[in-house]
């Protein structure tokens, strides 16, 4: 009897001696997890990211969120990084010379399209105008001297140089 309880103390001190590095392990593990999680290159999509910028004029590198009701309006900066701004509302994107407009403020998704006020500045009417774009294309060879007139001026559609002009508004040649 003396003999079995001796043994039964030898096998505690045995799991007592492993215990503490069981649990250094663990912290281990877990400061090693942690730290590529707060990282976000283990766990990228467990990290929340960050909030985009609404300053006029500015947005936000890299991937970022909008709260709503704003909408998030993808960008470019000027050295071609993606980047993202947070806007209350979308303008109408029509062509030249249409009357669609919005009163609330807000900016146009595309940032390559100009934002016109058609109102007045008591009650501003907003929309982004599609520039044109015009191409000339001329029948048979070159050697005539081309589309273009002195000035670099569009030559007319009903000259006699043979140039058919085409106007692309955005919507419609």
């Amino acid at each position: 009897e003396p003999m079995a309880r001796k043994q039964a103390s030898n096998g505690n001190a045995d799991e007592e001696a492993s215990w503490p590095m069981e649990w250094v392990f663990s912290v281990a593990v877990i400061v090693f997890v942690l730290a590529f999680y707060l990282s976000g290159h283990i766990l990228p999509r467990f990290v929340s990211s960050s909030s985009c910028t609404s300053e006029q004029g500015m947005c936000t590198p890299g991937d970022c969120t909008c709260n709503a009701p704003s909408l998030k309006r993808e960008m470019v900066t000027q050295d071609g990084s993606p980047c993202s701004q947070c806007v209350e509302e979308f303008c109408p994107a029509v062509p030249e010379g249409d009357a669609s407009c919005s009163s609330a403020a807000c900016e146009c998704e595309d940032p390559f399209l100009a934002r016109t006020n058609k109102g007045s500045e008591a009650k501003p009417c907003w929309q982004c105008v599609y520039a044109n774009l015009d191409v000339t294309l001329q029948e048979g060879a070159t050697s005539r001297g081309g589309c273009l007139k002195e000035g670099l001026e569009v030559a007319d559609a009903r000259n006699s140089s043979g140039c058919i002009v085409f106007r692309f508004n955005g919507v419609a040649m």
